[in-house]
């Protein structure tokens, strides 16, 4: 029963990124997938994937599995590596992919044209440096409905980031808002701890724009970024504003409006 409650926190949380149906298969863990039903219940399926930290699935409108990623390859709903669905480029590689929490996300199509988005954070310290943001898209109309990486790791920002990545609707019903951290290295400067912002619209991704929200609680885990989660929740007052939400052990560390 705890567990249950648990998810169901957690589904409600996830609802708000998502349109309905879209969210309605989570792939995650160690070969570990769950469908949720209409009727509040779930079902636990198998996958292939091993996804220890970061991970992200997408379904199609009906609810159908689409296609599921642990940020370094991607499957598609057979379970089968997906058409030049390996290699993306996530630094410091695993045997579970990205060890990143919030290390990938994967954006919907627009208007029906079957190319989806898949965001991911690039990083690694050691021996080289290889930081940022980076995306693949795929097309869901090859391979037979099965989807195929057509771009792969594109980047859109070279510097280090924290671990948090989320997107949220935008206000105009279409586009999305796509959100991250600043990686400060600067202790007696956290009031220049930023959100890095991309628009990503049916044509272009524009950005990125920077958001000061500084300062945060305590440098470690507000710098660092890897407990905890970012989310975006309504704000009652309004129906078209969401806050982001930066969560470390249920602690609020910061919070913007978008």
């Amino acid at each position: 029963m705890k567990y249950f409650i648990i998810l169901s926190i957690a589904a409600q949380l996830c609802s708000n990124a998502y349109p309905q149906g879209l969210d309605a298969n989570w792939v995650f863990g160690d070969s570990v997938g769950l469908k949720f039903e209409d009727d509040g219940s779930f079902n636990i399926f198998n996958s292939k994937m091993s996804a220890y930290e970061a991970s992200a699935s997408i379904s199609d409108s009906m609810g159908n599995l689409l296609f599921y990623s642990n940020g370094e390859k991607v499957w598609n709903k057979n379970n089968e590596i997906m058409m030049n669905g390996e290699n993306l480029e996530i630094g410091l590689s695993t045997s579970y992919g990205s060890s990143l929490t919030q290390g990938v996300i994967i954006l919907p199509d627009f208007d029906g044209n079957k190319l989806y988005y898949i965001f991911y954070i690039a990083y690694q310290f050691f021996p080289t440096e290889n930081y940022g943001l980076r995306y693949a898209v795929v097309d869901m109309s090859l391979d037979g409905g099965l989807g195929e990486v057509v771009e792969k790791n594109v980047s859109i920002y070279d510097d280090i980031t924290t671990e948090k990545l989320q997107a949220v609707k935008h206000a105009n019903g279409r586009d999305w808002w796509l959100l991250t951290r600043q990686w400060n290295n600067d202790v007696e400067n956290l009031n220049e701890l930023q959100f890095i912002r991309y628009l990503i619209t049916p044509d272009s991704i524009k950005g990125p724009y920077f958001q000061n929200y500084g300062p945060g609680n305590e440098w470690t885990t507000t710098n660092f970024g890897s407990t905890g989660e970012m989310v975006f929740l309504l704000k009652v007052i309004s129906w078209h504003i969401r806050r982001a939400l930066i969560l470390t052990f249920m602690i609020l560390i910061a919070a913007t409006d978008s």
